[in-house]
């Protein structure tokens, strides 16, 4: 949501007084306008220093604790790469909350910040790092291996039947 609506939504709030009107008039869910309300200092700070331009574009931040541990986490990956290493999805993602762990010991007065290596996060987080032609295998799976050994003969014996 760009901050020119969010600006919307919050002259929307004084004239109206009633959030449930917000709501069904600006078409937004209760946890979008509860964020909107808790930021509104900021958002209206940000919109008397913004160009018409900016405030039109909808901008994400990250948590610096999060990019680091995204920037470290693509090096970790670059370099299982180049020794032509198997980086399974389970272990990138066991590596990033390993990663996000170590970092935010750094950064005491941030405890509350959380971090899930959720497949939407790993998701994103390819599409972010351009990693969308690179195949991560997953775990192996375990085959009867007895009968993948007996599966020749058996066919031929069908076969000649």
């Amino acid at each position: 949501m760009s901050i020119s609506e969010k600006i919307e939504v919050l002259n929307a709030l004084q004239n109206e007084n009633n959030v449930s009107k917000v709501e069904k008039m600006k078409g937004i869910n209760e946890s979008t306008l509860r964020y909107i309300i808790k930021n509104s200092e900021k958002i209206r700070k940000i919109d008397t220093i913004s160009s018409s331009y900016s405030k039109d574009k909808t901008f994400y931040h990250r948590h610096e604790i999060i990019s680091k541990m995204e920037k470290s986490l693509k090096e970790w990956i670059d370099l299982q790469l180049r020794k032509n290493s198997a980086a399974t999805t389970a272990s990138i993602k066991q590596k990033s909350l390993s990663i996000f762990q170590n970092i935010r010991e750094t950064f005491p007065s941030e405890e509350n910040v959380t971090f899930s290596a959720s497949s939407g996060w790993f998701k994103n987080f390819k599409r972010r790092e351009g990693l969308h032609n690179i195949k991560f295998t997953g775990e192996a799976a375990s085959g009867d291996h007895i009968a993948a050994r007996e599966f020749p003969n058996e066919l031929n014996r069908i076969i000649k039947e």
